[in-house]
Formats: C-alpha cells, structure tokens, sequence
C-alpha cells in the first residue's frame, strides 16, 4: 500500500513539475528569453539524448506493464470461463 501511495505522490509531483516549467518558459517567452533552447550544440545533443531516453524508457515502461496486465487479465478470464455453467 505505502508503494501505490509513493506511487501516486511521485506520479503527481511530476506533472506538478511539468506544468511549472511549462508556465516558466511561457513567461520567459512573453519577454522574448527562453529556458529551454540551447544556442551551444552540447546543450542542443543533451537535450535530445534525454528526450529520446526518456521516450525509450516510457515505451518499455508499457509494454512491460501492459504485459503483466495481460497476464493478469488472462487469469481472471480463465477463471471466469471455468465457473460458467456448462450450454
């Protein structure tokens, strides 16, 4: 239970996080600065390694997820089935 509530904080904490930086770099915007373009090309490489990683990651995160849903929801299935009256 204490692992879905860490769960739960983080997942919120990070779309709090999100929309700050969101509301951040709209800001800068308005007075024509950025936070997040990069003029150096490190900066640039950076950033796009992280988003890909971070993609990559969440990609695997699902599938990995959605397998362990399958297999569950398999499970219910096969036992709903056996507890059907026979036709």
């Amino acid at each position: 239970m204490l692992g879905v509530a860490v769960a739960g904080f983080l997942l919120l904490s990070s779309v709090a996080l999100f929309w700050k930086v969101v509301i951040i770099e709209i800001e800068a915007r308005t007075h024509g600065e950025s936070k997040v373009r990069f003029r150096s090309t490190i900066g640039k490489l950076l950033t796009m390694v992280i988003c890909s990683l971070t993609g990559v990651g969440a990609i695997l995160y699902a599938y990995i997820d959605g397998e362990s849903l399958r297999h569950h929801l398999s499970s219910i299935l096969a036992l709903f089935v056996a507890f059907l009256p026979p036709p």
